[in-house]
């Protein structure tokens, strides 16, 4: 099966660079500017003052901030023309056929308003997997949870693919997330966690023999998931990131933590999409024990997650 090695290629927004910085004081108090090759003996010189000013006007109009580029769950604009939009390359990182108004997945083209392939699948899916037999359904109709780079079949590689481009999104996003505000954050912060746990699901649910239960109580606590393949059992809790430092995120985590182990019901999981560092892993040991820690298994990315639940249930 053709793959583009799992990665979504998804349009980086470019917003307009940093101001360059002024160049080191000499010694005789003034500033070495780019267009000025002598010395400057004051900190600011006539000519030294124009020729920067036509940099800054030249390299502001240079660096137009490319506009975002809006869709909604199967991949319809929202806001934008895809006939003037800068690039093919739309939806799910993919190219756009203006011509047809498909977007070309290789072995298939995709109608983006209806959600569906414009033919057969040729791939025959799998029987303990109901959806994976609908011929031209896009994505088993989780499109918030995958991509489908080969016009075949929603695969592991499509998640991590749509984790990469996750995350590659929360880095573009933050800078302007935390110049808007508390409530911005806030809801940035939700939409974060709510997504993690949405493809950590969509990975687990891909292996069709594990019986998984999402948000179950452990004692004082709720765990993302509860995972069971016959006498096996985990708990899983689900974090983008660690918490960096001391607070309500990081005592209900080690709550949370302290509660799995103490019900005896399975293996403690902690997933993290982002890596830990060991200052962090310190912490939460120092919080709960070196017993406690010692009894829980962290792991992070996706194939973190994968390689847990094969090595774990034997799938």
């Amino acid at each position: 099966m053709p793959y583009n090695r799992g990665m979504a290629r998804t349009p980086l927004i470019i917003g307009r660079p940093a101001r360059p910085p002024l160049a080191p004081l000499h010694a005789g108090g003034g500033r070495r500017y780019p267009h000025c090759r002598s010395r400057c003996k004051h900190l600011f010189r006539h000519t030294c003052r124009a020729k920067l000013a036509r940099c800054r006007q030249k390299y502001a109009s240079a660096c137009r901030p490319v506009p975002e580029l809006a869709y909604d769950a199967y991949g319809n604009n929202l806001g934008f023309d895809p006939a003037t939009a800068l690039t093919k390359l739309l939806y799910s990182g993919e190219q756009f056929d203006q011509r047809i108004a498909m977007q070309y997945l290789r072995a298939r083209y995709y109608d983006l308003s209806t959600g569906r392939f414009n033919r057969l699948d040729p791939y025959f899916g799998k029987l303990a997997d109901p959806q994976s037999l609908h011929k031209y359904l896009y994505v088993h109709g989780d499109p918030i949870s995958g991509v489908d780079p080969t016009g075949e079949e929603k695969t592991l590689a499509s998640l991590q693919g749509a984790m990469t481009t996750f995350m590659t999104r929360v880095k573009v996003r933050v800078a302007s997330v935390f110049s808007a505000g508390a409530a911005a954050i806030g809801r940035f912060f939700n939409e974060i966690g709510t997504r993690t746990q949405q493809l950590a699901n969509a990975v687990l649910q891909s292996f069709p023999r594990l019986q998984v239960l999402q948000n179950q109580p452990v004692g004082r606590r709720f765990i993302d998931f509860i995972v069971r393949r016959g006498d096996r059992v985990a708990q899983i809790e689900v974090k983008y990131s660690i918490p960096q430092r001391t607070g309500d995120a990081f005592t209900r985590l080690c709550s949370q933590i302290q509660e799995m182990v103490a019900s005896g019901q399975g293996q403690a999981v902690v997933w993290s999409m982002r890596p830990p560092t060991v200052a962090q892993l310190n912490r939460i040991m120092n919080t709960v024990g070196p017993e406690i820690y010692n009894a829980t298994q962290f792991c992070h990315g996706f194939e973190g997650l994968v390689g847990f639940i094969r090595l774990y249930f034997g799938t």
